[in-house]
């Protein structure tokens, strides 16, 4: 007897998720091995002093002569300095502009929206919405693990790739701040249609979802493993602006005064509220009403809307500082 086709895809679906679960575990022991081998050489020689400066020649005794006052060299004479390390330097400048604004610890609320939990929390109910409990657990673990291992390793070397690959500082701002609008504009929006992110939960909850249209595709209908990788690290948990954001973090720590021990810090207490909130999902949204849930993310994404136009505002700025410098 021929087996029905939501038989072969179920079936299909089992194969895969074996496959893909192997590759999450592959990905997590990889980014941990680079992680044990780099850390200890990022946090001792941080990566904002590799470039290093001849140190001048001693001068020959000589009588003493009247100071002269030394011009200060543009960034332009800097033969060592890549794009992006050119206008890092650029950074203290627009702090003493805005009154020495924009500190390390004042971007961790950015992070909190970024890669933070709150978007988590309904996104990982709607995934593991036909989940066992035991595998809920497991995908929430292996979730945590994978997604910290990534923003820690592009926290301690996303710096070296900004460098190599020659990246502008004013590029990474741009491609994060467009991404963040776009997502935001679309979050906002959809508040005007009749998206509703909440709807398996309210059902769940005995409602019968005539007033819920469903708009978004129905959970998966045999959640495993293969849900690590993608959709939920990326781009739920990691989203592509929150990444973008953790390398140019990675790269102006000195320059916000702050160490990479502390960004390290930070990201991981973020990536351990995010493990809780996956957690403890269901007892949240059993305290924190569905609707209430939905009005935060609403603001939030107006205020996401706002830091994505202001990542643009900030790559405009730094791009004429650097044409004033190469004009000088």
């Amino acid at each position: 007897m021929r087996p029905a086709p939501h038989q072969l895809c179920a079936s299909g679906r089992k194969e895969g998720s074996g496959g893909r679960g192997w590759l999450g575990h592959w990905m997590t022991l990889t980014l941990l091995a680079l992680l044990l081998v780099g850390t200890p050489l990022v946090l001792l020689h941080p990566a904002q002093a590799a470039v290093q400066t001849r140190a001048p020649l001693a001068a020959p005794p000589m009588a003493a002569t009247a100071p002269t006052a030394v011009p200060a060299t543009p960034l332009t004479d800097l033969p060592s300095a890549s794009s992006f390390e050119a206008q890092a330097k650029l950074i203290p400048k627009l702090r003493q502009f805005y009154g020495g604004t924009g500190s390390l610890r004042g971007m961790v609320p950015i992070l909190m929206l970024m890669v933070g939990p709150l978007k988590v929390i309904p996104a990982f109910l709607r995934l593991t919405a036909r989940a066992s409990e035991p595998m809920r657990r497991r995908i929430a673990w292996n979730g945590f693990l994978l997604s910290t291992a990534t923003v820690l390793v592009l926290a301690l070397f996303g710096y070296r790739l900004l460098v190599n690959l020659n990246i502008p500082l004013t590029a990474i701002l741009a491609s994060a701040g467009l991404v963040l609008v776009l997502v935001a504009l679309r979050l906002v929006l959809a508040q005007y249609g009749d998206d509703d992110i909440f709807r398996d939960h309210h059902e769940e909850q005995g409602g019968d979802g005539a007033d819920h249209p469903r708009t978004l595709p129905p959970p998966p209908a045999n959640p495993g493993l293969d849900l690590v990788v993608q959709p939920l690290v990326f781009p739920i948990i990691l989203t592509p602006y929150g990444l973008a954001v953790v390398i140019t973090l990675s790269a102006l720590v000195r320059e916000l005064q702050g160490s990479a021990a502390t960004l390290v810090t930070w990201l991981i207490a973020i990536m351990v509220l995010n493990l809780l909130a996956m957690l403890f999902a269901r007892p949240i949204l059993s305290v924190i009403r569905p609707r209430v849930l939905q009005m935060i993310g609403l603001v939030l994404g107006i205020i996401q809307l706002a830091l994505g136009i202001g990542l643009l505002f900030t790559a405009i700025e730094v791009q004429a500082l650097t044409i004033r410098e190469l004009l000088r």
